[in-house]
């Protein structure tokens, strides 16, 4: 019998644990975890722009429902801003943010996957690519939602089951029941998980000896304290006052640009470091 056999199974158990912490201290390390990756100024500008421009776009609205503003301006908040056309102006912006954040992301998951950071990362490397995969394919697939996977152009589809007569998965109808009330509310609290209670979740038992969770990249302090209060404005404003529903919507996809971002950052800071 060799030693390894007589090992009992308490020591295999604590030692695949220290393997764990050590990958997971090694991630940290090498950065890709985000905790510590300092903002520099190509992120912090975009950041601070996202905060102006949501600020502004919920004072607009709240000028929309309170006040009286100018003909063309009311105008365009109506048709363009607090709208589910479309062809709208935020429907359009949503799909902008939305393709650069999935373009974002896959370079973040290719950046994840040279040479040196392999090297440097070790086995939690591994996870962590496997998560900027993951994040590529939600942005893919939230992209393929907002343009109702291009029958935007070429007109109803009279298969889709959908409330517009497009097909988007998000805006099927099965009987009676709405799809839509339950997938976006699936969608962003997942997100709310992911990027707000993980990574305060991963650094305490039992998570912290799960690779998989203490692998997740996760964005910046600055973009996950963005992503908080803007969830908690729009609660506000959209159950007690008016609804904002659309601005909220929108606001998502640069949240995920911007984390797409600050994880991308990491992956540069890294590959200049080696």
């Amino acid at each position: 019998m060799n030693a390894a056999s007589r090992t009992s199974p308490r020591c295999r158990r604590a030692a695949a644990d220290f393997d764990t912490l050590t990958a997971a201290k090694r991630l940290r390390d090498a950065g890709l975890d985000n905790e510590t990756i300092e903002e520099d100024c190509t992120v912090r500008i975009p950041i601070l722009l996202a905060y102006l421009s949501v600020a502004a776009a919920y004072a607009l609205c709240a000028w929309q429902y309170w006040g009286a503003p100018p003909p063309g301006i009311s105008s365009f908040l109506k048709y363009q801003m607090m709208t589910v056309n479309e062809n709208s102006f935020i429907e359009m912006f949503s799909t902008a943010a939305w393709l650069t954040a999935t373009v974002l992301f896959i370079r973040a998951f290719v950046s994840a996957r040279t040479k040196s950071m392999r090297a440097r990362a070790g086995g939690g490397n591994v996870w962590s690519r496997r998560w900027l995969l993951f994040f590529s394919i939600l942005c893919v697939v939230a992209l393929g939602e907002e343009l109702s996977w291009g029958t935007h152009w070429t007109g109803p589809d009279p298969f889709a089951g959908s409330v517009n007569s497009q097909f988007s998965i998000h805006n099927s109808e099965i009987g009676d029941l709405k799809l839509e009330l339950y997938m976006n509310i699936i969608f962003y609290a997942g997100l709310l998980f992911l990027w707000l209670a993980l990574p305060i979740l991963k650094s305490h038992r039992p998570l912290d000896r799960w690779e998989i969770a203490v692998s997740m990249p996760v964005p910046s302090g600055t973009v996950r304290l963005f992503f908080l209060l803007n969830t908690i404005v729009y609660l506000v404003l959209d159950r007690l006052f008016f609804n904002v529903g659309e601005v909220y919507e929108a606001s998502i996809p640069i949240v995920v640009t911007l984390a797409a971002m600050t994880m991308r950052a990491t992956a540069d800071e890294m590959r200049t470091r080696h």
